[in-house]
């Protein structure tokens, strides 16, 4: 696996733009990815509970597509959908609950 930072993630998908491949289809496998890595590492998800956090960033439609491959393969998910509280938090939102959780700054969404 290479890291890259924001910037050349950004450079990256303009890339792959201009190449026909719709940011659709790169959140659709980079979830999927996601899903398959966790299926390896659980040994399988049926009826497994997971968690997926899904943060406010681009990344967030990610961890849908991620919750929603592991929930076809028979896991239990919860999504917890969090929003931008300020530039030191996110805010998680489960039935209703507020819980501040560490934000690490511009460009870790």
């Amino acid at each position: 696996m290479k890291v890259v930072t924001s910037a050349q993630m950004a450079a990256l998908e303009a890339a792959s733009e201009c190449r026909g491949i719709t940011t659709d289809t790169l959140m659709e496998t980079a979830g999927r990815a996601v899903a398959e890595t966790v299926r390896g590492l659980l040994g399988g998800v049926a009826d497994a509970a997971v968690i997926v956090l899904v943060g406010p960033g681009n990344n967030g439609s990610d961890g849908l597509v991620t919750a929603r491959q592991l929930r076809r393969w028979g896991a239990r998910v919860t999504a917890q959908m969090g929003h931008k509280h300020s530039d030191h938090c996110i805010g998680i939102h489960s039935t209703g609950v507020v819980a501040p959780t560490p934000y690490l700054g511009p460009g870790s969404e």
